[in-house]
């Protein structure tokens, strides 16, 4: 019997504030050779972590080129956790790992950080 889904995740998420009520989440597409059939596009699952009820909701895109996309109603000041999967006309693959965000705080990666503490000390 042969895998016609997916057999891996998209990689290299990652999640942006993006606009008032927002979040964009991009990543890389999954490689062809574990695509496993046709690639129609992927889904974007995300839910409100402040209450273990509250029920995920998915952005599909309806085309395996768009490797972005932005979450809708999301609201300042709370964490979310958000997972892509692609998906062929036989079904889903797997979930990449879960990313967890706070809606309004701003994230610096660890190479921005050692920027500023080296021009702080050179002054």
């Amino acid at each position: 019997m042969s895998v016609l889904v997916p057999s891996r995740s998209p990689t290299s998420v990652q999640v942006e504030n993006h606009g008032l009520n927002e979040l964009l989440v991009k990543w890389d597409p999954i490689p062809q050779q574990y695509v496993n059939g046709r690639l129609l596009g992927y889904k974007v699952y995300y839910k409100n972590t402040r209450y273990y009820y509250n029920s995920e909701r998915v952005v599909t895109t309806s085309n395996s080129n768009v490797t972005q996309v932005i979450l809708p109603n999301i609201q300042t000041g709370e964490r979310y956790q958000i997972s892509v999967a692609g998906f062929t006309p036989r079904g889903q693959g797997p979930r990449s790992s879960y990313l967890y965000i706070t809606k309004g705080e701003y994230h610096l990666n660890r190479a921005a950080i050692n920027d500023i503490f080296y021009c702080v000390n050179m002054k």
